[in-house]
């Protein structure tokens, strides 16, 4: 797609005049910082029949897994036709001789394994190491904020239905600037404070990173006249497997606390207890699986814990992510960031108890990031769990607690 081409008229067939250029010029006066924002400015400038170029090539992505990887093929955890594959019922016998399920049916100690890597990540961590992510957090809040300066240009092209979820994803990326100052005037800078910092859910109601990235999800995709993601599609996005667990049902300590990480209180390590300052909202209290979902079934056959489904916030981050620049645009040592900043985000969602590793890799996996990790739905959780482990070795995410199969 031509990136010159122009805005079409509103629905009124009014051709749409914008106040100002919206261009590197009208970015320096907003937002200062060209390299990182003219993806969004132009997104703006082209209007809703320009889809994001990255995303256009984003379509590519899906092709990098193979067809043996596919999960919707079936439930196998062996590729499709090999001899070693074992029956839905023989998967279920081996798993169920292997752990015996906590509360939610998951690996009580595969979830204390994932629990103790996450917060152990953000333990490790010095002030000068959480740059980078401090950084992308920044840049997103600078692309909220350009997005707000140029609303009145684009908000026909946004539903109804969605442009309190935009509003409400400016408001939070003002707060959260603001909280992220906070956190730089401290003297101690803890990285145990950042990531509490975003992972959503405060006492107060807050949730100022998820809606902040929420809401640039919807402002990119409204502006897409495809509105396609490339995991949307997925199987296991089309069926996630949860459902809401009624609020006189939830459990108080498993909705609500300081604790962290994915275990329930019946394993959760010394380490993880009392981890954060205030009480967060844990998405693990606040769902359970559908009980007749093929998603559910998958993890449970192939071992891999199942907390809150595949991770809708880290689809939004690749979306945005593309944005800036493409994935097969990037340089070697842009691509190892990429992967080092979407290990941190996974550690935050584990520690604040909303999501697995692997179901924040999944999403991942089909934008080309982790693209040696097997798929765990149809390889297992061992062989996706090791690969994993290993890639984010080599770029510099190994915490206290390693993060192993067993």
């Amino acid at each position: 797609m031509d990136p010159r081409i122009t805005r079409p008229a509103q629905p009124s067939d009014t051709p749409l005049a914008p106040t100002h250029q919206a261009g590197p010029g009208a970015l320096n006066q907003v937002a200062g910082s060209p390299a990182f924002n003219e993806p969004v400015t132009g997104l703006v400038s082209r209007g809703r029949n320009a889809p994001v170029p990255s995303l256009e090539q984003g379509a590519t992505q899906a092709s990098r897994v193979d067809n043996a990887d596919d999960e919707s093929a079936g439930p196998s955890l062996s590729a499709q036709g090999s001899r070693a594959s074992l029956s839905a019922t023989r998967q279920r016998d081996a798993l169920e001789s292997r752990f015996s399920p906590d509360r939610r049916e998951n690996d009580k100690q595969a979830t204390v394994r994932e629990s103790r890597w996450a917060t152990g990540i953000w333990n490790g961590l010095r002030p000068e190491q959480l740059e980078p992510l401090v950084d992308h957090v920044r840049l997103m809040v600078t692309s909220a904020n350009v997005f707000e300066g140029l609303f009145h240009e684009f908000e026909a092209y946004v539903r109804v239905s969605e442009r309190h979820r935009v509003e409400q994803g400016f408001t939070a990326a003002r707060s959260l600037s603001t909280r992220l100052d906070a956190w730089e005037d401290s003297p101690e800078q803890s990285a145990r404070a950042l990531c509490e910092l975003l992972a959503d859910g405060n006492a107060d109601g807050r949730a100022d990173f998820k809606d902040m990235v929420d809401g640039l999800e919807t402002c990119i995709n409204n502006l897409n006249e495809d509105r396609t993601q490339v995991a949307r599609g997925r199987p296991f996005f089309q069926d996630r497997g949860r459902l809401p667990i009624p609020e006189d049902q939830r459990r108080e300590e498993s909705a609500f606390s300081r604790h962290a990480g994915i275990s329930d209180s019946n394993t959760r390590t010394r380490s993880a207890e009392n981890y954060f300052s205030e009480d967060l909202e844990h998405y693990k209290g606040m769902v359970q699986r559908a009980p007749d979902s093929l998603t559910v079934r998958k993890f449970r056959e192939s071992g891999t814990p199942f907390i809150g489904g595949a991770s809708g916030s880290i689809e939004n981050i690749l979306l945005i992510m593309n944005t800036y620049k493409h994935v097969d645009d990037l340089s070697s040592a842009e691509f190892k960031s990429r992967e080092h900043l979407l290990g941190l985000y996974t550690a935050m969602l584990v520690s604040a108890g909303h999501h697995s590793v692997l179901e924040c890799v999944l999403p991942a996996r089909d934008y080309g990031y982790f693209e040696h990790v097997p798929n765990p739905l149809t390889r297992g959780y061992a062989p996706a769990i090791r690969a994993l482990a290993s890639r984010l070795r080599e770029v510099g995410l190994e915490g206290e607690g390693a993060l192993t199969a067993v």
